[in-house]
C-alpha cells in the first residue's frame, strides 16, 4: 500500500509542477498582500509597517508562505505536499480500519488527482492553497481523535488533541469564515456522545461510569479549544505589542463590525440587491455624522468610482448601482486610510468607534431611518431572500460535485517585470506575462494636412503603441490631391479592445480596428492590409504537454463525480439509520457524515452570499470543500461493502 501511494504521490507532485504560479502583482489586496506579509516575516518585522492593508486578513497564509520560502520549497510544490500528507493520513486510516490496503490506495488515488488543484484559480497566490489541506486536516484529526482504532495511552490522546487545536489555529488564522467547519466537527462529537450515551445505558452501574465516559468526549476536546486558542490569543498579543491592537484581523474586529452595521442599518429609498450602502443612504449618513463626513470625498470620489466600477466589471453590469457590497467593505477602509485615519490601529479603531456611535444614535433617537442595529459584516436574512439561495444552491452544487468546471491550466501572470520577479524570489517558478504584441499594416490618406493616427483602448486603460510612417507613392497616385502614408502601428492591445483615432484639424474619426477599408469619406480614407497576433506562451512546452495530459482526468471527474456523491449519500442515510439503532465506534461512518456536513454548510454558505451580498458561484470558493466530495462517496462505497460482508 505504501509503495503504491508513495508511488501515486510522486505522479501528482510530478503533475502539479507543470502548473506554476499566476503571479498577480497588481493584486495588493489579495495575492500581493499575502507576500507582502511572507517578505516581512522572513525579515523578522512580523507583518510589517503599519497601513490599512497590515491586518485586513489573517496571518496564516502568509506564515506558510515563509516557511515554505525558507525551506527552498515552490509554494505550489509545498501546497500540494501538505494536501498529500493530509490524504495519506486519511487513507492509512481507511486501510487499517477496514483491513483492505487496496481501500487505502483508491481512497488516495482519488483525492491525489483531484481536479480543482489544477484549475486557474487555484494556480494564483492564494488562501484557498492550504486551506482545504487545513479544513480536511481537522476532519480527519478530530474522527481520529474521538473514534481510536484501540484503546489509546493518555498522553497520546492529549498529544493528538494538542496536535488538532493547533491545526484548527492555523485554519482559523488563514481565512475569516472558518465556522462554516463547526457543523461538521460538531457532527463527529455528537456520534460520539450519542455513542457513549448507548454505552452508558448498558452499564451495570450508570452513576459511576457517567464522569468517565463524559471525559473521553470532553477531555479531547477541552484540549483542542485550549491550544487553538494558544495559537489564535498568541497572533493577538503580538499584534497588540507590535501594533497596539488585540486582533488577529480587522475584519473580527468590533471596531471595524460594528461601524459597518451601522452603515448597513440605514433604511434605503429603494434596496438593490447587492448594495449595503447607496446613495440616499450615504447621503443620510453625512447629514448626521461628522465621521461619515470626513469620508464622503472619498466614498464619492475616485477611490469610490474605483471600487464601483470593479464590483459592476467584475458582474458586467452596464447600469451600475452602486459600490456592491462584496468591495464596499474595502472602499470603506480605503476611504478611511485616505482620511488619514489609518495612522495607526488604535487611531483607526477609534475612528471606526465614533463613527458606530454617531451613527446608531442618529438612528436610535430617529433622526434617520434605519434597520434594527447589527454588528456583523453578514447580510441580514429576509424570507424573499430563500426563493434566490436556494436557486443559487442549484447552481452551487454541480460545481461542488462536479469538481470545478473542468477547466485546468494556469493564466499569464501580469504585473510590472520587477514585481513579477519579486512574486517569483519568494514562492518559485512563476508562469511568463503575457508578451501580446499586434501588428497592423495598412495606409491613410487625406486632403492636407495629413491625418494623425492614434490609439484608444475601449475601456480607457492606457497601452503602450509604437507607430512608424512611410512613404506610400502608390496611395498618393491612386488618390490624386491626397497626402497619404503607408503604416506600422505595434501595441499590445487587441484588435477588439482597442479603436483607431484619426485627427485631422479639429476632427477626429473613430473606428474599430480589423483589416479593409475603415475610412472612406471624402477628406479621409484608411485601410488596414492586415494584422498580425504575436504571443508568448506562458507556460513551457513539457507543462502544456502535461496539462493536456490530465484534462481528460478532470472532464472524468466532472461527469462521473455528481452520480457517485448522489449514491454515497444513500448509502451513508440507510447506514445512519442502522447505526442509530445500535450505536458504537465507527470512524468511517463519523468522518463520511462530517464530509457531507461540510459540504453542505459550503453549499448553503455560498448560495447564500450568492444571493445577498457578492457572486460566491466560482472554483475557487468551492475549493475548499473539495476534498471532501471526494472522500464521502468512496467511504460511503467502503461501508456498504463492510456491512454487506458482515450480513
Amino acid at each position: 500500500m505504501w509503495l503504491l501511494c508513495g508511488a501515486l504521490a510522486v505522479i501528482s507532485l510530478w503533475l502539479r509542477t507543470c502548473f506554476p504560479v499566476h503571479a498577480i502583482a497588481d493584486a495588493s489586496y489579495d495575492d500581493a498582500l499575502f507576500v507582502r506579509g511572507a517578505y516581512a516575516l522572513s525579515a523578522h518585522q512580523w507583518l510589517g509597517p503599519f497601513d490599512h492593508l497590515t491586518l485586513a486578513k489573517g496571518m496564516g497564509y502568509p506564515w506558510f508562505i515563509r516557511i515554505t520560502g525558507a525551506l527552498g520549497l515552490p509554494l505550489k510544490l509545498a501546497e500540494q505536499l501538505l494536501y498529500l500528507a493530509v490524504c495519506g493520513l486519511l487513507a492509512s486510516e481507511v486501510a487499517k480500519r477496514t483491513r483492505r490496503p487496496w481501500a487505502g490506495v483508491a481512497l488516495f488515488a482519488a483525492l491525489a488527482f483531484n481536479p480543482v488543484l489544477w484549475h486557474p484559480e487555484l494556480a494564483r497566490v492564494i488562501r484557498e492553497g492550504i486551506y482545504l489541506s487545513q479544513s480536511l486536516a481537522l476532519i480527519v484529526l478530530l474522527g481520529l481523535l474521538l473514534f481510536p482504532a484501540h484503546k489509546r495511552a493518555r498522553h497520546r490522546t492529549f498529544v493528538l488533541a494538542a496536535s488538532t487545536g493547533l491545526v484548527f489555529g492555523g485554519f482559523w488564522l488563514t481565512r475569516e469564515e472558518g465556522v462554516w467547519i463547526l457543523p461538521a466537527l460538531a457532527v463527529l462529537a455528537v456520534m460520539k456522545l450519542v455513542q457513549q450515551g448507548s454505552l452508558w445505558r448498558r452499564c451495570p452501574a450508570p452513576r459511576a461510569a457517567l464522569l468517565p465516559m463524559l471525559a473521553q468526549v470532553l477531555f479531547p476536546m477541552l484540549v483542542v479549544a485550549v491550544f487553538a486558542q494558544v495559537v489564535i490569543q498568541g497572533v493577538k498579543a503580538v499584534n497588540l505589542s507590535r501594533y497596539g491592537v488585540f486582533q488577529s484581523t480587522e475584519f473580527h474586529s468590533p471596531s471595524f463590525t460594528r461601524a459597518y452595521g451601522a452603515l448597513a442599518r440605514i433604511r434605503h429609498d429603494q434596496p438593490v440587491r447587492y448594495v449595503v450602502f447607496p446613495a440616499d443612504a450615504r447621503q443620510r449618513a453625512y447629514a448626521v455624522s461628522s465621521a461619515a463626513r470626513e469620508l464622503q470625498p472619498f466614498l464619492e470620489g475616485d477611490s469610490g468610482r474605483s471600487w464601483q466600477r470593479i464590483g459592476c466589471n467584475q458582474l458586467s453590469l452596464t447600469d451600475c448601482p452602486g459600490i456592491l457590497s462584496g468591495w464596499f467593505m474595502w472602499a470603506f477602509r480605503d476611504a478611511t486610510a485616505l482620511a488619514g485615519h489609518y495612522r495607526s490601529a488604535p487611531d483607526a479603531m477609534a475612528f471606526y468607534d465614533r463613527l458606530t456611535r454617531e451613527i446608531n444614535e442618529a438612528c436610535d433617537q430617529g433622526v434617520i431611518p434605519c434597520n434594527a442595529a447589527r454588528d456583523s459584516l453578514k447580510p441580514e436574512w429576509a424570507w424573499q431572500d430563500l426563493q434566490p439561495t436556494l436557486h443559487a444552491a442549484h447552481q452551487v452544487l454541480p460545481v461542488l460535485l462536479g469538481l470545478g468546471d473542468g477547466r485546468i491550466g494556469v493564466d499569464p501572470s501580469y504585473g510590472a517585470p520587477d514585481r513579477i520577479e519579486w512574486f517569483r524570489q519568494m514562492v518559485g517558478p512563476v508562469a511568463l506575462p503575457d508578451a501580446k504584441r499586434f501588428e497592423l499594416r495598412g495606409w491613410i490618406a487625406g486632403t492636407d494636412p495629413l491625418p494623425m493616427l492614434s490609439l484608444a483602448p475601449k475601456d480607457g486603460t492606457p497601452q503602450p503603441w509604437v507607430l512608424q510612417l512611410l512613404e506610400a507613392p502608390d496611395v498618393e497616385q491612386a488618390f490624386p490631391g491626397m497626402t497619404a502614408r503607408r503604416f506600422h502601428l505595434v501595441s499590445s492591445c487587441a484588435p477588439g479592445a482597442c479603436r483607431l483615432i484619426a485627427r485631422q484639424g479639429t476632427q477626429s474619426s473613430v473606428v474599430d480596428m480589423g483589416t479593409g477599408s475603415l475610412l472612406d469619406t471624402p477628406t479621409v480614407k484608411m485601410h488596414v492590409d492586415t494584422w498580425v497576433d504575436h504571443r508568448t506562451d506562458p507556460v513551457t512546452s513539457r507543462q502544456r504537454r502535461l496539462q493536456h495530459a490530465v484534462r481528460p482526468i478532470a472532464k472524468a471527474y466532472l461527469q462521473v463525480w455528481p452520480f457517485g456523491a448522489a449514491a454515497g449519500a444513500v448509502v451513508l442515510l440507510i447506514a445512519t439509520w442502522q447505526w442509530l439503532r445500535r450505536p458504537r465506534p465507527d470512524f468511517m461512518l463519523a468522518v463520511a457524515l462530517a464530509c457531507v456536513a461540510a459540504v453542505a454548510v459550503r453549499t448553503v454558505l455560498l448560495a447564500y452570499l450568492e444571493a445577498t451580498s457578492i457572486p460566491s458561484i466560482n472554483v475557487l470558493y468551492a475549493s475548499p470543500a473539495s476534498p471532501m466530495v471526494i472522500a464521502f462517496p468512496l467511504m460511503a462505497f467502503l461501508i456498504a461493502i463492510r456491512r454487506r460482508k458482515r450480513t
